[in-house]
């Protein structure tokens, strides 16, 4: 849909803590795209390679570790693995370990030149090499499902985990989270990447509970918002309810309550967003816009909507049947868990 269709305008003039947070954000995934531009470039060359190593153990019957150091490519392998060592001043020892790690795990889809070039983004990108195999071995799984590079799923990763505070030794982590997302919030593309850069942020920034980030933003790529559009529009209607004193006293004259009664604690947008849409079902639809309104700034409606709208379709026995409003959420919490 077009943008205008989602009243977004109120974003781009934003001068909000959360916009001038997202917008050091696109800063800074434009630094690291530079960084690792020329790692594209030679990742295409490295796959011409590893195919020599790969053709000289199906003409000679020799192992595929054996053609490999063979062929051409190991000597482009080793100078990869010495870029490596150069960038990141790790030791001997150090680099000799990565180095077996990535032939243990080279693949038909992945040869060596492909997973080296991976280390060296993670060298740029601070990782340290006792967590690099591992990282590498996460992303490798996140590409596969989801179709992006290995140099995008490496960016993906470690951007959501520095903003999101969860450490690098737990990238394994965070791949299988959200490839869990990608499959059960039918995310794909421009989406899924523009929800992999952002949501880890927005939850730290604003105490929200992961999973129910990616599931509200997830929402609204459903609806039709592109991935980093949805997050930005998601963080602007939770700043509001998080934080603005009128649009709390409009939710409450609703009987919606956005703290908890016993605890004083903010409770999940999603568990707001759930009670708003029960307090305006038996509400016309020139009230309950007008309500909307007030919650948005006047220019979010079809936004909120979209999270009120929440939808997911389960199976009952040999029939489907679509769970909507909070049985939807709490069905996307027990498959975000796992």
């Amino acid at each position: 849909m077009a943008m205008n269709q989602f009243g977004l305008g109120f974003l781009l003039t934003a001068k909000d803590q959360a916009s001038a947070v997202l917008s050091g954000v696109n800063a800074r995934l434009q630094q690291l795209v530079g960084n690792t531009d020329d790692l594209k470039v030679r990742l295409k060359s490295g796959m011409k390679e590893f195919a020599v190593g790969a053709g000289l153990a199906a003409a000679g019957g020799l192992t595929l570790h054996k053609a490999f150091e063979l062929g051409s490519v190991a000597a482009n392998f080793d100078a990869q693995m010495a870029r490596v060592q150069a960038m990141s001043g790790d030791t001997a020892e150090q680099v000799a370990a990565l180095r077996e790690g990535v032939l243990n795990l080279r693949s038909a889809k992945f040869g060596p030149s492909d997973l080296a070039l991976g280390l060296e983004q993670l060298t740029i990108e601070g990782v340290r090499a006792e967590d690099q195999i591992g990282a590498v071995k996460a992303a490798m799984g996140l590409a596969t499902v989801t179709g992006m590079d290995l140099g995008t799923s490496i960016h993906a990763l470690t951007h959501f985990a520095m903003q999101s505070g969860v450490g690098m030794d737990r990238l394994g982590f965070i791949s299988d989270k959200l490839v869990v997302a990608q499959k059960n919030l039918e995310m794909g593309g421009e989406d899924y990447a523009g929800v992999l850069a952002r949501a880890g942020e927005i939850s730290a920034l604003f105490g929200e509970s992961l999973d129910d980030t990616i599931i509200g933003i997830g929402q609204l790529t459903r609806a039709g918002v592109q991935g980093g559009m949805a997050a930005a529009s998601y963080a602007e209607v939770l700043r509001r309810v998080a934080s603005e004193e009128a649009v709390q006293q409009r939710l409450q004259k609703e009987g919606v309550q956005v703290f908890d009664l016993a605890t004083g604690k903010r409770r999940s947008m999603l568990d707001v967003m759930m009670d708003l849409r029960e307090a305006t079902e038996r509400m016309g639809e020139t009230e309950r816009n007008a309500l909307l309104n007030d919650i948005s700034g006047g220019k979010g409606l079809k936004i909120l909507s979209a999270i009120m709208g929440a939808s997911v379709p389960v199976r009952n026995g040999l029939n489907e049947v679509t769970l909507t409003g909070a049985a939807a959420i709490e069905e996307y919490r027990r498959r975000m868990a796992g």
